[in-house]
């Protein structure tokens, strides 16, 4: 039970680890999206922004004349315009060129103290004559601008954030992970730790009540000397047969359950019948007959053993339609109460009876070459008894 919990616990953090990873995954690729999307998105806008705003405002000669002859209420009213004009345009002013700006180009943008600077040189409108010592600097509300653009869904401008965009630091709206997902992932990995608890307590039930069925089974052949391991041999053989005929390790396990159980319908048989030291009589050997259906009704009610039940059920039918307790024929016959029914026979017939001897291994194969059971595996039989029985007699010393 301890090391079942410590399995559980195993489960849980596995799955919860594996769903936070593929949730973490998620929003970093909504993340890098998301990055390069505003990227171009203000890019795209700023570029746009800088080169109309330069032709429409600081490309014209009254603007340019004003500037020579020092007309500063005509600057003032003009640069007004381009504060209402944009609301994203926090203040349009004049300021003494810097010494990193030239006077060769249209507008410079910097990124002052996390805020979007630009800075537009005056020409007339030929583009011929610049104001050499004189600028229009341009201070963008950049809060405004990216709630404009739809971007402040998801990145915020900050000092102190790791993100950048146009020059610009921006802190990610974008969570490492969502609760949903967080809560997502803490309830499937607690059910998949409960179906992995059920699974492994329905299995442990169903291998308990079989172990339980196996054990009642050997007590009841250590009662009669005449069939002491008759269900263990049984196994052995039919394991044996299996093996050679390439069955898969989940059909062989089935089989081993199957053939130590495949006698456990005689519990519902009388001693006086099963112990009797004479022949049975017909009315005998029809309750007798009974013992498959006991079995499957036994086996039938334990989740989970549903084919054993019925492998268990087949195992005195005959090819030829003269078994018991249905009357199937050939393949209809499930392969695994087949082999049962070759390993069931064998043993009987090289084991001591209270109405017979033991019969040599020799006569028990000449015999059963004339009954109708399966010919391929009596073949494997009939090829390699001498062999198993060699094992069989190593494995109960």
């Amino acid at each position: 039970m301890k090391e079942l919990r410590w399995w559980i616990i195993l489960i849980f953090i596995v799955t919860i680890s594996v769903n936070l990873v593929y949730f973490q995954n998620i929003q970093r690729l909504k993340f890098v999206s998301e990055l390069r999307r505003s990227s171009q998105v203000i890019d795209v806008f700023l570029d746009g922004f800088m080169r109309s705003i330069s032709t429409g405002y600081f490309q014209w000669d009254d603007f340019y004349n004003a500037f020579v002859l020092s007309d500063e209420e005509f600057i003032r009213e003009n640069l007004s315009y381009v504060e209402e004009d944009f609301p994203y345009v926090k203040r349009a002013e004049v300021v003494k060129r810097p010494k990193d700006i030239a006077s060769e180009g249209l507008y410079y943008m910097r990124a002052i103290d996390n805020n979007i600077i630009i800075y537009f040189n005056v020409w007339d409108s030929k583009v011929k004559r610049v104001i050499e010592d004189w600028l229009v600097k341009v201070e963008i509300d950049l809060p405004k601008l990216i709630q404009s653009l739809g971007i402040d869904k998801y990145f915020v401008p900050d000092l102190r954030g790791d993100v950048k965009i146009s020059e610009v630091k921006f802190k990610s709206l974008i969570p490492f992970l969502k609760p949903s997902q967080i809560l997502f992932s803490f309830s499937f990995s607690i059910l998949i730790a409960l179906i992995f608890m059920l699974m492994v307590a329905s299995h442990s039930e169903r291998l308990t009540k079989i172990k339980l069925l196996e054990k009642i089974s050997f007590i009841m052949e250590e009662k009669d000397p005449y069939t002491r391991d008759h269900s263990k041999n049984v196994a052995f053989i039919s394991l044996y047969l299996a093996d050679r005929l390439g069955l898969s390790r989940k059909e062989k396990e089935l089989l081993e359950e199957a053939s130590l159980l495949h006698d456990i319908g005689k519990i519902g048989i009388s001693d006086e019948i099963l112990n009797k030291r004479g022949k049975l009589s017909p009315e005998e050997f029809e309750v007798v007959k009974k013992h498959p259906e006991i079995a499957f009704s036994i086996l039938s009610d334990i989740k989970g053993a549903e084919v054993i039940a019925k492998v268990v059920r087949h195992h005195h039918e005959r090819v030829d339609g003269n078994g018991y307790p249905d009357g199937l024929k050939g393949e209809e016959i499930p392969l695994l109460s087949r082999i049962i029914a070759v390993a069931d026979i064998f043993d009987a017939l090289i084991s001591e009876r209270p109405y017979r001897s033991a019969l040599s291994p020799e006569e028990a194969i000449k015999i059963m070459g004339e009954m109708p059971i399966d010919k391929s595996v009596f073949k494997v039989l009939k090829e390699n008894y001498k062999e198993m029985l060699s094992l069989l007699r190593g494995v109960r010393r």
